[in-house]
């Protein structure tokens, strides 16, 4: 038994499931302001469990929660060829599809970036509890 274990065991700390504040009856009973920080390795599910998250808020009546995601800052615009599916259908059309430019969001990881981007995080989510103006803020980071 570790002793961090053992002073749990003999104190009067009441350990709920975090889970559980999401939910009623313990949904009432939470503290105002929540802040959620998640940490891990790309595609652990992150993003997954804050939208996940944010739709059990708005589906208890909330407001959806403000969420800060490091990925949002490598997101970059970038102009895209694709075929014109807007077209005639038929098979001798396809032949001669005509090549479309469209403008679609990409992720673009640039390391070099990462130190300046977790600061404008660091700024923004500050702000954001500064301000107060959200009861429910998740931080995504890796």
């Amino acid at each position: 038994m570790t002793s961090a274990h053992y002073s749990l065991e003999n104190s009067n700390v009441t350990v709920i499931n975090a889970c559980d504040l999401f939910k009623q009856p313990l949904r009432g009973s939470r503290p105002d302001h929540i802040v959620v920080i998640l940490r891990g390795l790309p595609g652990s599910g992150k993003s997954y469990l804050a939208k996940a998250l944010r739709d059990l808020e708005v589906d208890n009546g909330a407001n959806a929660p403000r969420i800060h995601s490091m990925d949002d800052y490598f997101m970059i615009e970038v102009e895209k060829k694709v075929e014109d599916t807007e077209g005639p259908k038929s098979s001798s059309a396809s032949k001669g599809r005509r090549q479309l430019t469209k403008k679609v969001i990409e992720y673009c990881y640039e390391p070099e970036m990462e130190e300046t981007y977790r600061s404008s995080m660091l700024k923004a989510f500050s702000k954001t509890l500064d301000e107060g103006n959200f009861t429910f803020v998740i931080e995504i980071r890796l």
